[in-house]
């Protein structure tokens, strides 16, 4: 692939989720020029792996990765299988993502007449499936949310950055977030609520 640009991503690894579409392929094919080792994400593996062996041929070096973005313990289980082939993620591409005509009205504007009558194949902003669009919201919002609650976590560690957690109450879950890396925490079963003249005399 030739590039108007050049950037060094050697050894840097790369998650692209919905990298088997038209779009977020030609994301994957963009990093694995610039060196990146890529994993190519996407609900239908043979569409991952199709683009993961594109790479390969040129010269790349990716991997296709099974992920259902709106499932953590899919990202979770993809996320295994990347970081034993390819490493813990450093750049992480949000991609998986679309509509459904359930959520979508067929005209662009709403038309007086459109509320006088029901035309029949003419969808509104009044006739929009409420699950339609939910569907599109998880699709667009959480798709994108929970994937970066699981791969960020590493991205924040190679920069440096601590993870605090507010409000934890019992050991559990105390043990249950060092477990998945949140290195710092505080709430109640640190620290118990206190008079305000004993917090002041503390301060004091």
């Amino acid at each position: 692939m030739k590039l108007p640009f050049q950037i060094d991503l050697s050894n840097k690894v790369a998650v692209v989720t919905g990298g088997g579409g038209v779009l977020c392929s030609g994301f994957a094919k963009t990093l694995a020029a610039c060196g990146a080792k890529v994993a190519v994400c996407d609900l239908r593996l043979d569409a991952a792996e199709a683009v993961a062996e594109e790479i390969r041929a040129d010269g790349g070096t990716a991997i296709g990765v099974c992920a259902n973005v709106l499932e953590r313990e899919s990202l979770e289980t993809a996320k295994k299988v990347i970081t034993e082939k390819l490493g813990t993620c450093d750049i992480l591409i949000n991609g998986a993502g679309g509509n459904n005509p359930r959520g979508t009205t067929t005209k662009d504007y709403l038309e007086p007449s459109d509320l006088e009558e029901k035309v029949e194949g003419v969808k509104t902003f009044f006739d929009l499936d409420p699950d339609g669009v939910e569907f599109v919201f998880n699709l667009n919002f959480l798709g994108a949310l929970i994937p970066t609650q699981v791969f960020a976590l590493d991205m924040a560690k190679k920069l440096g950055m601590h993870t605090l957690c507010e409000g934890v109450e019992t050991q559990e879950q105390s043990d249950f977030l060092r477990e998945i890396g949140c290195e710092r925490q505080q709430g109640y079963l640190f620290s118990k609520p206190i008079p305000e003249e004993e917090f002041l005399a503390m301060c004091s």
